[in-house]
């Protein structure tokens, strides 16, 4: 019964993480900023399938989500040089300093979700997610 628990409970903390964070922030939805920061955490101009993969949704999700965020002139969407077929996804000026003065409040917002967890507990939580995400990838496989 832990185990259903468990994981009913990540769909539900995931829809009341989304409804507080489309609260929040005003200016785009939890789903574009996690689009966003997945971005972000690319060394390099990430394509669709790539953004799609991180974020473990489909590439179609994903190109609705790019297509507001080029709207709101959030991200910058350019042909891959060697394959022009290819989209390359990149932030812009614009959605660094959204994101710089957003800083404090998002820091806030991760202060409270996590204040009642000491270091050790969240070093434990940390290596439970990574294993979570072993069993996700395992049954991807199958």
């Amino acid at each position: 019964m832990k185990k259903q628990y468990i994981f009913a409970s990540m769909f539900a903390d995931a829809n009341k993480l989304q409804t507080i964070g489309d609260h929040i922030f005003k200016d785009i939805t939890m789903k574009q900023w996690f689009a966003i920061v997945c971005i972000h955490f690319f060394d390099y101009s990430p394509n669709l399938n790539e953004i799609a993969d991180r974020m473990g949704c489909s590439r179609q999700n994903v190109k609705k989500i790019i297509s507001i965020l080029e709207e709101k002139k959030l991200v910058e969407i350019t042909s891959d040089k060697k394959d022009t077929r290819v989209s390359r996804i990149s932030l812009t000026e614009k959605c660094f300093l959204m994101f710089k003065e957003r800083e404090d409040i998002e820091k806030e917002l991760i202060s409270t979700l996590y204040k009642e967890f000491t270091s050790e507990e969240i070093d434990f939580m940390y290596r439970m997610f990574i294993k979570y995400e072993e069993g996700i990838n395992n049954l991807q496989t199958k």
